[in-house]
Formats: structure tokens, C-alpha cells, sequence
């Protein structure tokens, strides 16, 4: 239900209503004999009236949702509105990048602050993106922690928790959560697509040290560090256009050479970079042939080198 795969409980209704006038005989145990009555066992839910001839303005129900277990049911609200607890928001990061119509790539999915979590729920847009798999990685998630129903209006539901107790699982902000392999249908920036928010199953997290309380859940689509890092291009190997990713620690100007692999200089380009993510697009026509290439970035004070490969 959590993850819509069906949208009614399988074994009752999903809401129940009782009269409001109706006396539990033993409300810790409302499935027992009726009040009054030791031949009905039960409660009534309905309410029978004859010969109408006047208003019935007091035949009144109460309505009962269950499955909800904590009390948090809001039946006057839709379940986009965001709910958030005392905590912080439970923080999942992927990296950015772009890809091509019919590229293929596995998204992986880190958390800055997965400490002490029971579990967690939301609902993930994935909008322009095929989904062609479930990976699981410190958590063993698997397509049962997943809802597929909504694969159509470009999303997709997941839920996990502990299956077990007395244990904590705490993760670095270098463990891989869990990933999930997809195909982009439309030429995209994963940061354009992917968003968790509250669209179908409400994002929620659980942290055993603060009782029933919950906190929101968030998605960050940048980059790992805030250090020089130079990125592998993508898609590599390439035939057209390919992205190349880098992170400055500030402002700086920049240098990307690019070599062929007996060292001759081909592509030179100086651009001033900016503190945190770049990219330079790099085409076909910038370079001499196809085959084997090698691109550095260089600042003042970092320099990195990585291979890109152009096919026919």
C-alpha cells in the first residue's frame, strides 16, 4: 500500500465507520462481543432507518483509517503536503551528469547523514529515465522495496527498514546506498529529472533514537566534493559530443589540453572556471581522427590527467 502497488488493503476496507452514537463494550478490544447484545460480535457499520420522513441530522459516523498505526492520517489533506518532524531531513546525494537519448548508466545514491535511520519512504521522480534495474548496496534492497505502478506518470516508490534489531547501521557519506541502473529516453541532466518529494508515497524518515518522530527526506544532485576533481567524460567512448566534469575549490581559470597518445597537442582550451561544478563539451570535429585521447586540467595549483576514447 505504502508503495501503491495496489491502492486499497487486500483483507478489509480501507477505511472502516462505525456509528458515533455506538458503545464499545471493551474499547481495547473492539473485535469482541457488541455492547448489549452477547449474540453479535463485532461493531455495527451502518445505520438503518425507517419510514424517512424528517431531516436525519444526527445519524452520524466515525470514520476509522486503517492501518494507520501512529495516528498520522490527515483525511482532510492530499498526500503531497510535506510533513517534517524534529529532525533533519535525511540528505541523499548522486552525482550530476548529462546523458545522451538511449545512453544507459547506473545512478548511485550516498546519504551525508545515515546514522541510527530505521527506515525511510518517498517517492522518486524519474521523469525521461527508463528504469532498468535495482542494485543494492550497503542496504539489501531489492525490486520488492520498489513500486513500478507509477513508472508511467514518471515515477517510482520505494520503502526499507530494518528487518531486524539491536543493531544500528550507520553509513559513511562514501557508501553507496543502493543504486538504480536506467535508460535515458530524451537527452537529459540527471539534476532536471530526479527529485524525491511526497508525489505518492510520503517522503519520510525514521530515527530509532527519537522515538515515533519522523523527518523529511531530501535529494542533493551535485557533486561528491567541494576539492579539484576532474571527471570522467560522458558517454565515453563517444562519436559526436562528449561532457567533461570537473570541481574547482574557487574561482579560477582553467586550461584543458587535450593529446593524442604519442603525446602531440591537438585541443587547447582556457576558460575561467568557477567554484564547484563545470563542465566543457568537447565535439567530434575538435580533434583529428578517432581513437585513443588524453585530456588534462590544470589550474595554478592542481592538475589532473583521464582518457576519452572517439569512435568512427
Amino acid at each position: 500500500l505504502i508503495l501503491t502497488i495496489y491502492d486499497k488493503l487486500p483483507n478489509s476496507p480501507s477505511w472502516r465507520f462505525v456509528p458515533k452514537s455506538y458503545v464499545f463494550a471493551n474499547s481495547a478490544n473492539p473485535w469482541g462481543t457488541a455492547s448489549g447484545d452477547p449474540s453479535k460480535v463485532g461493531f455495527p457499520e451502518k445505520i438503518e432507518i425507517k419510514s424517512i420522513d424528517k431531516d436525519q441530522l444526527n445519524n452520524d459516523f466515525i470514520g476509522i483509517k486503517v492501518g494507520d498505526v501512529n495516528g498520522t492520517v490527515l483525511s482532510h489533506q492530499l498526500l503531497g503536503n510535506e510533513i517534517r518532524g524534529a529532525g533533519p531531513d535525511l540528505k541523499f546525494r548522486t552525482l550530476d551528469r548529462q546523458l545522451k537519448a538511449g545512453e544507459e548508466t547506473t545512478i548511485e545514491f550516498t546519504a551525508d547523514n545515515f546514522s541510527n535511520i530505521e527506515g525511510y519512504q518517498f517517492s522518486l521522480a524519474i521523469n525521461g529515465l527508463e528504469l532498468k534495474g535495482i542494485q543494492s548496496g550497503l542496504l539489501k534492497v531489492t525490486e520488492a522495496n520498489f513500486g513500478m505502478t507509477k513508472l508511467g506518470e514518471g515515477y517510482v516508490t520505494t520503502s526499507w527498514n530494518q528487518n531486524y534489531r539491536g543493531e544500528n547501521l550507520t553509513a559513511t557519506s562514501h557508501d553507496v546506498l543502493f543504486s538504480i541502473k536506467v535508460r535515458a529516453v530524451k537527452a537529459l541532466m540527471l539534476s532536471e529529472v530526479l527529485v524525491i518529494n511526497s508525489k505518492y508515497t510520503r517522503a519520510e524518515a525514521y530515527n530509532n533514537k527519537t522515538g515515533n518522530a519522523t523527518s523529511g527526506v531530501s535529494l542533493v544532485v551535485g557533486n561528491k566534493s567541494s576539492a579539484f576533481t576532474l571527471y570522467q567524460n560522458t558517454p565515453n567512448p563517444f562519436k559526436t559530443s562528449t561532457i567533461i566534469g570537473f570541481d574547482l575549490v574557487r574561482n579560477d581559470k582553467v586550461t584543458l589540453k587535450i593529446t593524442d597518445v604519442t603525446g602531440k597537442l591537438i585541443k587547447v582550451l582556457v576558460l575561467d572556471g568557477i567554484k564547484g561544478s563545470n563542465q566543457i563539451k568537447v565535439n567530434q570535429t575538435d580533434l583529428l581522427g578517432s581513437g585513443v585521447f588524453y585530456y588534462t586540467l590544470e589550474t595554478k595549483e592542481s592538475r589532473a590527467t583521464k582518457k576519452l576514447v572517439l569512435l568512427n
